[in-house]
């Protein structure tokens, strides 16, 4: 699932560094995704084993852009199976979900990412994890960055 995240916060950050410097009057999009299926293999949340997990997922993504500024959000939201790579182990379904936004002006950009997910495994087990990631880079170059994870 990381992977899944770090990829959509890339592109989160792609965008924002694409925003044109222009008086060009505002333009705003909106893209939706529905029943969006991916198979990734990723380590599962807040454990070290790898998992082979399909998920099926729904989103909006939406952006404004005007005389170099940019403002992103997006949200995604799906249901997951995950099966333990090497056959053996817990095996786990469960639901996510995923907001991340970004501000960008001609001198600072600043964004924040959250992941939250739920699972239940086939022995009963419950497994939560709850990540808040943000950064933000000033005109003067200053970088600031945190990351909290919750098990």
């Amino acid at each position: 699932m990381r992977k899944t995240l770090t990829v959509l916060f890339t592109i989160a950050l792609m965008l924002a560094a694409a925003v044109p410097a222009s008086a060009d009057p505002a333009e705003s999009s909106t893209t939706v995704v529905k029943d969006f299926v991916e198979a990734i293999t990723d380590t599962f949340p807040c454990g070290g084993e790898t998992y082979d997990i399909t998920t099926v997922e729904n989103g909006v993504l939406h952006t404004t852009t005007k005389d170099g500024t940019l403002h992103l959000t997006g949200t995604f939201t799906g249901t997951f199976a995950a099966e333990p790579s090497d056959g053996t182990g817990t095996s786990y379904t469960g639901h996510f979900t995923v907001w991340f936004g970004a501000n960008e002006n001609t001198s600072n950009v600043a964004a924040t990412f959250t992941f939250h997910v739920t699972a239940t495994g086939d022995d009963g087990s419950r497994v939560s994890q709850q990540a808040t990631e943000h950064f933000s880079l000033s005109a003067t170059g200053t970088l600031n960055m945190f990351m909290k994870l919750v098990c």
